[in-house]
């Protein structure tokens, strides 16, 4: 059965003028109508099809209005289901938001005679409601004597951070494509299905719809069947909530061959994970360079992952939760340890005009370091106390200038105190000849 409720989520365009539908991941069951009151709105809601009966791929409307008396009933969102000719459940298949009056409207297109009816959740200040029953008969005048059956498959994917529905669709083992397959879900706790996608199958008979949940849910991917095909429904399954996962390092500052702990909290759902299966992945701090495992644990009883590092050079950490029995896998993010490199200061001396230079230059990690602060430092003659001078700072390629008045037998040398990525260094010493 394909639906242009389903067309129009593939196309993403206006309805109807008396209600506006829209595709969501389900109902919440709120209402934006003011505040709670002590006692709800009883609702009731009517229902009736433009057309009783359409010719195949025609398309007709299925009207309906919700009374809520003594509220406003503009503005809800209420359930369209159907029930193909020949199964016994309703299947939702799109929702609608009430216009004026509470008047609803929803555009539809079956392709073998279907039943359809309205639900309205409730609010806090409205019962829910369920109308009745109408039905559109579509006009076959040569079709199948037996329906073939049909068969819809479903599983669950993870693609990276993202989790996916997937299934497929079958008719005496081949695969049927280019037919709508809607996909419907009910959170931890709800009673009823709501309807939350739809989609074409492709040339292989393969659909796929993307699903991120805020907490447990149910999904199920349902078929409506056409003249020669018959409905389907696959099994459920079932998307846990995601998991959270912090990270820290501390301290994030090492000097070779220090230690670091890196550490984090496994939370699902706002409560956390004990027992969760967990890694450590590590990368260098570098350009092109990849993540890989360097460790593995579980979590303690509060949710808790620590690993202890000693890299060699600056390194860039994540904990990542392996998917187990009711847990989604989850990833933190990066925390960094930087391992404090060597540094070196050269440094030469000349007579000038103005008087006597002190140049050198400041390099770490096998690069010259600019924008650093290095320190003049001098010592009298005969004197090993060094005191100092004046400070300067590095330019693009490391190199720093100073020029001092003359004195003659005076030692000079240049001091880089260090900062958050480099070690401390010293030069070697020029004397004022």
């Amino acid at each position: 059965m394909e639906l242009t409720i389903l067309r129009r989520v593939a196309a993403a365009t206006a309805i109807a003028a008396a209600a506006s539908l829209t595709v969501a991941p389900g109902l919440t069951g709120t209402s934006a109508h003011g505040a709670a009151t002590s006692t709800r709105a009883d609702s009731t809601l009517s229902i009736r099809a433009v057309k009783p009966a359409v010719a195949p791929g025609r398309s007709t409307a299925v009207r309906g209005r919700l009374a809520t008396p003594g509220v406003e009933p503009a503005g809800r969102t209420v359930l369209l289901e159907a029930r193909p000719e020949g199964t016994r459940g309703f299947i939702p298949i799109g929702t609608a938001t009430t216009g004026v009056a509470g008047a609803l409207e929803l555009a539809v297109a079956p392709e073998a005679t279907t039943a359809y009816r309205w639900r309205y959740a409730g609010s806090v200040d409205a019962d829910r409601a369920r109308s009745g029953v109408t039905r559109i008969r579509v006009r076959v005048p040569q079709h199948s004597a037996v329906r073939l059956r049909t068969t819809l498959s479903i599983r669950l994917k993870d693609v990276g951070a993202r989790t996916v529905v997937r299934g497929k669709l079958f008719a005496r083992g081949a695969q049927v494509g280019r037919r709508w397959i809607v996909l419907v879900s009910r959170p931890a706790g709800a009673d009823d299905w709501t309807f939350s996608s739809a989609a074409r199958t492709d040339g292989l008979g393969r659909v796929v719809f993307g699903v991120d949940p805020e907490q447990a849910t149910a999904y199920r991917l349902a078929f409506l069947g056409s003249p020669r095909l018959r409905p389907a429904r696959s099994a459920r399954v079932v998307v846990r909530t995601p998991s959270d996962v912090s990270i820290s390092a501390v301290p994030g500052v090492i000097d070779p061959g220090g230690a670091s702990t890196v550490s984090g909290v496994v939370t699902a759902g706002g409560a956390t994970v004990a027992d969760a299966s967990v890694a450590l992945l590590a990368r260098r701090m570098r350009p092109g360079a990849t993540w890989s495992t360097v460790q593995k644990g579980t979590t303690t009883a509060d949710g808790t992952a620590s690993f202890a590092v000693t890299p060699d050079r600056s390194t860039a950490y994540r904990i990542r939760v392996s998917h187990t029995a009711g847990i989604r896998p989850g990833t933190s993010p990066v925390a960094r340890v930087v391992v404090r490199t060597q540094s070196s200061l050269s440094v030469r001396g000349r007579a000038y005009k103005a008087g006597w230079s002190v140049a050198g230059q400041l390099r770490g990690g096998g690069r010259p370091l600019a924008g650093r602060i290095v320190t003049l430092q001098s010592a009298a003659q005969g004197t090993a106390e060094w005191v100092a001078v004046r400070s300067g700072t590095t330019g693009q390629r490391g190199r720093v200038f100073f020029v001092q008045a003359r004195d003659a037998g005076t030692q000079y040398r240049l001091v880089f105190d260090g900062d958050e990525r480099n070690l401390p260094s010293t030069s070697g010493t020029v004397v004022d000849d």
